[in-house]
């Protein structure tokens, strides 16, 4: 799919709690980092924690309490997405049970009491921001992704 993904969690939420890993690579006994915390929900959906300033110069925009917080960077990749977007407009796609993109979403933000998701089309990245809940984010995502806009949710669980 031709579109960034990402969420963005408080900076003291612990990536490994969640079930995050750094991935590793072995020689001779000795253990080497070989990236970020990376997980896989269920088959279809690749994790990555990212470094990558999502916010950018737009941070001045944000709410206080949002500009205030250091934030960590969870990048979306795999085939979910793809199965997502097959389901709504084609119906020929079934998710996974029970690691859907709603379970997704659900199982890293819905315990937060701040969150963002950014959206970018053609890796663009987003031109608004709004407010929203877990539902939200599904709602502006029900159109064709040729159609969709660049946006930044500011959450709140």
């Amino acid at each position: 799919m031709d579109a960034s993904f990402e969420i963005l969690l408080p900076a003291e939420v612990d990536l490994i709690e969640l079930g995050f890993n750094v991935p590793m690579f072995e020689w001779q006994a000795v253990k080497y980092p070989q990236g970020p915390p990376e997980y896989f929900f269920g088959r279809n959906f690749h994790l990555k924690a990212s470094s990558h300033d999502v916010i950018g110069y737009s941070k001045s925009l944000l709410p206080t309490e949002y500009q205030i917080k250091k934030w960590q960077v969870i990048e979306l990749f795999g085939d979910g997405l793809d199965i997502y977007y097959g389901l709504r407009f084609d119906g020929n796609e079934v998710e996974e049970e029970g690691f859907g993109f709603l379970d997704l979403l659900n199982f890293l933000i819905a315990k937060e009491p701040l969150w963002m998701f950014a959206f970018g089309p053609q890796f663009d990245g987003f031109s608004k921001i709004c407010h929203g809940r877990i539902e939200d984010i599904v709602n502006r995502l029900a159109d064709p992704i040729t159609s969709l806009e660049g946006f930044l949710m500011l959450g709140r669980s």
